[in-house]
């Protein structure tokens, strides 16, 4: 498998495919053609190429995961590796707790330590549920989104594509996040989100600033 990203968030799944999957450093590698990195993590290689990724998929293995949190590079990245002819794969830490009744998570999804998946929730695909996230019944989240350490979504809650729901955050029933949003750390969201949002707040959360749509910020 490849890892796509070689930060901080890379590194928190190492220990989750290690366990789950036993991988070893034959068969699990990262990328990163940006940053200056070094050529390992961990004693894990790191490759700086599309090349070196293709060959791994035709040599080794066609898998692969997203290690970064941002909505907006989990779907480029995505996108640019199954076109590559890699097969994304979900990453779901064995410490989270996810009810066995009618829980619906999408290809490409990790979920990381400690969280809890109750039931009737739907993720969509490349969506990140980070370390102590509660989502609660009857959840809807959509694709490739990021939802921070502490996060909680009430029951009923909708999130949509392209979130980012910042460390401890709290979304109260019901309420609906717009695609492409942004939630400010400690907010505790009581009413709709537009689409494009940033909002932040205690209590009486407010839209500070708008984005641009996610279609045209590629």
């Amino acid at each position: 498998m490849i890892v796509i990203g070689a930060g901080g968030f890379a590194k928190e799944l190492i220990d989750i495919l290690e366990v789950k999957s036993n991988y070893s450093d034959k068969n699990l590698f990262f990328y990163d053609d940006i940053n200056h990195t070094p050529d390992s993590l961990y004693g894990f290689k790191i490759l700086h190429d599309l090349n070196e990724a293709e060959h791994i998929f035709n040599e080794i293995s066609t898998d692969f995961c997203i290690g970064v949190g941002s909505p907006k590079y989990r779907y480029l990245l995505c996108n640019k590796f199954e076109n590559l002819g890699g097969s994304l794969k979900s990453v779901i830490s064995p410490a989270s707790t996810i009810t066995r009744y009618n829980v619906e998570i999408g290809l490409g999804t990790c979920i990381m330590n400690n969280s809890s998946i109750s039931n009737e929730v739907k993720i969509g695909k490349g969506t990140l549920i980070n370390s102590q996230v509660l989502v609660a019944h009857d959840v809807k989240i959509g694709d490739f989104c990021d939802i921070a350490p502490g996060v909680k979504l009430s029951g009923h809650c909708q999130v949509g594509k392209y979130v980012s729901i910042s460390t401890g955050a709290i979304i109260l029933p019901k309420v609906k996040i717009g695609q492409n949003s942004f939630i400010g750390a400690g907010s505790v969201i009581t009413t709709d989100v537009p689409e494009n949002s940033v909002v932040v707040g205690i209590v009486q959360s407010r839209v500070v600033n708008k984005l641009t749509s996610f279609e045209k910020g590629l």
